[in-house]
């Protein structure tokens, strides 16, 4: 059994309160009418079941996310060193068909 807090987010999509554990984005809704007082919406609520998503540290998601950005950095690199290949080429095409004075 795993327990998970959820924190109260403002976000009305559905009209109803909805819950959100801090480290994801999506939420959860609930009736109100299951609370012993429907007008006194709880900040927080606690969930124990079984198969809930252990919480990913803010570390490992900035590690993920600077590997995939240097990921992409890499690709632009190659992107930009073929494309500049082709630019001289044509370049280099050019001249050879129309030197210059």
């Amino acid at each position: 059994m795993t327990t998970a807090i959820l924190q109260r987010r403002e976000v009305q999509t559905t009209g109803l309160p909805s819950y959100a554990r801090a480290h994801l984005q999506a939420s959860i809704s609930f009736n109100p009418s299951l609370l012993a007082d429907p007008s006194a919406i709880p900040a927080t609520i606690t969930i124990t079941a079984d198969g809930l998503r252990d919480p990913v540290s803010p570390r490992q998601r900035l590690t993920v996310r600077a590997r995939h950005a240097h990921n992409r950095a890499i690709h632009a690199r190659q992107c930009a060193d073929r494309l500049t290949a082709v630019a001289d080429a044509h370049a280099a095409r050019l001249a050879a068909l129309h030197p210059v004075p």
